[in-house]
């Protein structure tokens, strides 16, 4: 009995494991590392609990994270992320410049469909720096489209430093 629950507990580990390895995040990071001094005053440490126990994912719910560049955006998703990693979500972490790089690459090799399909396996979808580059028409329908799908699907963290009155400026529509 001992060694099958030993057993069990290693391939939960190998399983966990490879879960973080497929979420790609750039770099390893807690909420226990996160300075809670650097959130919005209004954004409540409880709030942030509640986040972390991934409810949101369960409910299929998004969240978008809008502030200034150095509040910890990117540091707080990354580490609700790993959190959903270890409560056995599949998480997949990806700037939103390279994603939309990525899709547009995908379509002109006729790959879009394996790429979104991968995507679209990801109960959370971390999209990191929405603000960081204007997208040209395609790249934003592209991405749109991604974000789209996932609506009440599947869950999706964005981060941006732009409030929404100028994100159409950011998702530009002309070619």
């Amino acid at each position: 009995m001992e060694m099958m629950r030993r057993e069990s507990e290693h391939r939960q580990g190998n399983q966990m494991k490879k879960r973080l390895e497929n979420a790609a995040f750039p770099f390893e990071k807690t909420l226990d590392e996160f300075r809670m001094d650097r959130l919005n005053p209004s954004i409540s440490p409880s709030f942030i609990s509640e986040l972390a126990s991934c409810d949101f994912i369960k409910r299929h719910q998004s969240i978008i994270m809008i502030g200034p560049p150095g509040r910890g955006k990117t540091h707080l998703s990354i580490a609700l992320g790993m959190k959903a990693c270890r409560a056995g979500f599949k998480v997949l972490f990806k700037n939103a410049a390279a994603l939309s790089t990525q899709l547009a690459e995908a379509q002109d090799t006729y790959k879009l469909e394996k790429l979104q399909k991968s995507i679209a396996r990801a109960d959370l979808l971390i999209l990191d720096e929405l603000s960081y580059i204007s997208f040209n028409r395609h790249q934003s329908e592209l991405l749109f489209q991604v974000i789209s799908d996932r609506s009440e699907k599947k869950s999706t963290i964005v981060t941006t430093n732009l409030p929404f009155s100028k994100w159409t400026e950011q998702l530009k529509t002309a070619a």
